[in-house]
């Protein structure tokens, strides 16, 4: 803190970063945004009733405290724990980071929680939700006086047991400084989100602060060595950590895994020894299963609770899930939008069939370039048949991102059609699929828009799915 102006002993009653949710007692954080500057709106959460003012600048307002401080968002994190009490000293917390598998593996925690006995609450890229109440989210890890108020409320609602994604955005933005977390969950590190760290090692450095930095306490850590970033990260922490991995060297391993259209099957080894059966197919998610294991395991839950908790998640929304039809066709919608993401679905796709490899996807505008023509590359080698459509083009023009795409392919022998409208592109793939064909519709997963422009646009990968399959009938 750098000074205090006007009355410092004002009672706050809320708080709020954004001046049109002020209320009369709340009190306001002037935020630094990408897009605009919180300062711009003091006057307004005045005018609302706002009783102090946190800021990184300097100033004076007869009708409010103000607070300068060196870092508006590590003070937000700060103000909004203490506001709330910290909730996450009441809760076991568990954090996964991580570019792929964030979503299963927070998943896969809640799902071991329950099977355990416990009330549990999850935050992540699909819901926030405690015990079974619900409700969408803007961020994959939200602002930090919303995690607090959703541990609050969990804690409120009898939750012992609490997993959240915990994103590199999040981490940069000290959206999550002021969480006391009983385990931190790596998964692996890929190319992603350029657009916002700039560089790889950029990225990495964010994801390794939650792993380094006393601001989240000192949780067990459990890192994929098996990862080159994940090997990295291993020497560089210095407090309780265990590594898992198909690697023998894993204190926490996967052995004589079974790979199949109705899951996987393997023995875990190491610290501890149990048969593990789930409905998830594909190498990626025996690693989602051993890092949630491994977690549970080291906080000390028993073992058959693990085993159950894993067998109970059938799917996980937009997550390899599968589409029911009776044409013959194994057609999965999934999250896939990096190339190491979209090679691991198709590879999951080999697992599972003797048939053709189909896949439609897209790369996102107004984000990392880099990854358009890799993800062409990725389609080419991996998919036996490939349709390139559009994903969220954003502000960008769709034929200039699919450019980008196809260049890959038309080296290639891979046969590819181009199809900006993504709704015809997925009836495209499914009419030409076949019995006994895959077909991944990647990108978009659990997402129900587009943004075009600066349009929502609903759309969803699942109903254009069951739409184009009633059309073969």
């Amino acid at each position: 803190m750098k000074g205090v102006a006007g009355e410092p002993s004002r009672e706050i009653t809320g708080l709020a970063y954004h001046a049109a949710a002020v209320k009369p007692g709340f009190l306001f954080f002037a935020i630094r945004g990408f897009r605009s500057d919180g300062n711009q709106f003091v006057n307004e959460a005045l005018g609302r009733g706002a009783a102090a003012v946190v800021s990184e600048r300097p100033g004076i307002h007869p009708a409010a405290a103000w607070v300068q401080v060196a870092h508006d968002r590590t003070a937000m994190a700060g103000i909004a724990a203490n506001f709330y009490s910290h909730p996450s000293r009441e809760i076991a917390l568990v954090g996964v980071t991580g570019t792929n598998g964030k979503t299963t593996t927070a998943f896969l925690l809640d799902s071991i929680f329950r099977a355990c006995g416990s009330r549990t609450a999850m935050l992540g890229t699909i819901e926030r939700r405690i015990g079974d109440d619900s409700a969408p989210v803007e961020h994959t890890t939200p602002e930090s006086p919303d995690t607090q108020q959703f541990l609050r409320n969990a804690v409120a609602a009898g939750c012992q047991f609490a997993s959240m994604e915990v994103s590199s955005h999040a981490l940069e933005l000290r959206r999550c400084d002021a969480l006391q977390f009983q385990a931190a969950i790596f998964t692996n590190l890929t190319r992603e989100h350029l657009d916002f760290h700039r560089t790889f090692e950029g990225y990495y450095h964010a994801k390794r602060r939650f792993f380094t930095e006393a601001a989240f306490g000192a949780p067990i850590c459990v890192i994929n060595r098996d990862d080159p970033y994940g090997e990295r990260l291993w020497g560089e922490v210095a407090h309780e950590r265990v590594s898992f991995g198909l690697n023998p060297a894993n204190e926490f391993r996967a052995e004589h895994v079974g790979y199949g259209p109705d899951g996987v099957a393997f023995r875990l080894s190491g610290k501890h020894n149990m048969l593990v059966e789930s409905p998830l197919i594909g190498v990626p998610n025996v690693y989602n299963i051993l890092g949630a294991c491994a977690a549970a395991l080291e906080m000390g839950l028993a073992e058959n609770g693990v085993q159950k908790g894993v067998a109970r998640l059938r799917s996980v929304p937009g997550r390899m899930e599968r589409i029911a039809n009776d044409r013959g066709i194994q057609l999965f919608v999934d999250f896939a939008h990096t190339n190491d993401a979209l090679k691991n679905a198709l590879l999951t796709a080999r697992t599972v069939t003797r048939g053709r490899v189909f896949v439609v996807f897209g790369c996102g505008g107004d984000r990392d370039r880099g990854k358009r023509a890799l993800m062409g590359e990725v389609a080419a080698r991996y998919a036996d048949f490939v349709a390139l459509t559009s994903d969220n083009p954003r502000s960008e023009d769709p034929e200039v991102i699919l450019d980008e795409i196809e260049a890959p392919l038309k080296m290639a022998a891979t046969p590819y059609v181009r199809i900006a409208d993504r709704r015809e592109a997925i009836r495209h793939a499914i009419h030409r699929a076949g019995a006994g064909d895959v077909v991944i519709l990647a990108g978009k997963g659990h997402e129900d828009c587009q943004w075009v422009g600066g349009q929502r646009i609903p759309f969803s990968d699942r109903e254009e799915a069951r739409r184009a399959l009633e059309e073969t009938r």
